[in-house]
């Protein structure tokens, strides 16, 4: 997934824990609050920003409802978990 700058933990790597929060569109009317999707998931790769712009490439390893939770999400974010 694609992640702009601020959207992710600074710093995040590979092997490092996360959660995953989905976030309606701004503006949006009966839409519910931002979601914290129940699992906690593993980073599998990170691909900086280029010089050309401010989005990550990040891989997340979790289950399956991963998958479900952030298909429809406008936004998806990543919240770092302590070790």
């Amino acid at each position: 997934m694609l992640f702009r700058s601020g959207h992710y933990p600074e710093g995040l790597a590979r092997g490092d824990a996360v959660r995953v929060v989905t976030v309606p569109p701004p503006g949006a009317t009966g839409v519910a609050a931002p979601t914290l999707v129940e699992s906690v998931v593993t980073v599998w790769a990170v691909t900086p920003p280029d010089e050309f712009g401010d989005d990550a490439l990040v891989t997340l390893r979790g289950p399956l409802s991963l998958a479900g939770a952030v298909a429809g999400a406008e936004q998806v974010r990543l919240a770092a978990v302590a070790p």
